[in-house]
């Protein structure tokens, strides 16, 4: 059977087992595919709960870790377990169109190192309810769609989440690319460093994927706590985008670090200090500021004038 493994569904979970079956769900069943749920320590009563959904999926590997360590070290443990040529990433709230099987068969033998794919997005609890979730990734994908010679290098660094694509396991490997093991932002080097050493992607135009939005998730929660994740996972994608003298693909660091002004002021400076202090570049942080305070409020000011 582990022959015929080709495709690796590698899912992260923490605390919503009822979203995580449904996700399941979503994921053909075939035996080219293995699915992998890596928990990351939920609540007893949660642990009891998957303990039946593991009963009726016996086709998955359920994996529980007990370090509290967030989404990028669930993955990282599910790429050490898999066995697939593909690797797919999926959070547990989320799930597949029924045309996901259609994309395994059609790529399964394709020399690309990444196949991106439309999204959509709508609440976790009403599926008819539109949201947002998706648009910043497909504003991305439209970019390259509309000129995909020039915007190539864009996508390969912009598209910063893990789900919406499927990326070959020898890239990983020969790489040794891994998530950033943060609790906010893990996915954003991991997905700049795969699109930098890919060397053949595409956009399948098929929507297969579906990111779903709930009030409490860790893309909503915003305290200093993850702040600080997510400005620790943001210096470490601009240190290496200014390895590979690529700096102007960095996700500006401007909006964590005027966020402390709730703070005070002395807080907001010695963060300043500290994102200088690790590589982030004293240019490119005056840089960021100054589009944050004064050049987009000026665009849009002027967008919504000229209207």
């Amino acid at each position: 059977m582990e022959d015929q493994i080709l495709f690796s569904f590698i899912i992260p979970h923490r605390n919503a087992p009822f979203l995580l079956a449904r996700c399941i769900d979503s994921i053909p069943v075939r035996e080219d595919v293995e699915i992998i749920v890596v928990d990351d320590n939920s609540t007893p009563e949660v642990l009891h709960q998957l303990k039946d959904i593991e009963k009726r999926y016996s086709h998955i590997a359920f994996i529980v870790t007990t370090l509290s360590k967030g989404a990028g070290y669930a993955r990282n443990v599910g790429i050490e377990l898999a066995k697939g040529k593909w690797l797919l990433f999926i959070d547990a709230d989320d799930f597949f169109y029924p045309c996901i099987n259609g994309i395994l068969d059609k790529y399964i033998l394709s020399d690309y190192d990444i196949i991106y794919f439309l999204s959509n997005s709508c609440f976790s609890d009403n599926l008819q309810k539109k949201a947002d979730k998706n648009t910043p990734m497909m504003q991305v994908i439209n970019k390259y769609l509309q000129n995909p010679i020039k915007e190539e290098i864009y996508l390969r660094f912009k598209y910063a989440v893990p789900w919406g694509k499927m990326i070959k396991a020898s890239l990983i490997d020969k790489h040794n690319i891994r998530y950033d093991e943060v609790l906010a932002g893990n996915d954003v080097l991991f997905s700049a460093k795969s699109g930098y050493y890919a060397s053949k992607i595409i956009v399948e135009k098929e929507c297969a994927y579906c990111i779903t939005e709930r009030e409490n998730s860790i893309v909503r929660t915003e305290n200093q706590y993850y702040t600080d994740h997510r400005i620790e996972s943001r210096i470490h994608l601009m240190l290496f985008l200014r390895s590979v003298k690529y700096p102007q693909y960095r996700h500006p660091i401007a909006d964590l670090v005027l966020s402390y002004r709730k703070y005070g002021y002395l807080k907001c400076i010695q963060k300043c200090i500290y994102i200088i202090k690790e590589g982030y570049g004293l240019r490119y942080l005056i840089i960021d500021i100054y589009k944050n305070i004064i050049y987009y409020p000026i665009r849009k000011f002027n967008y919504v004038f000229h209207k």
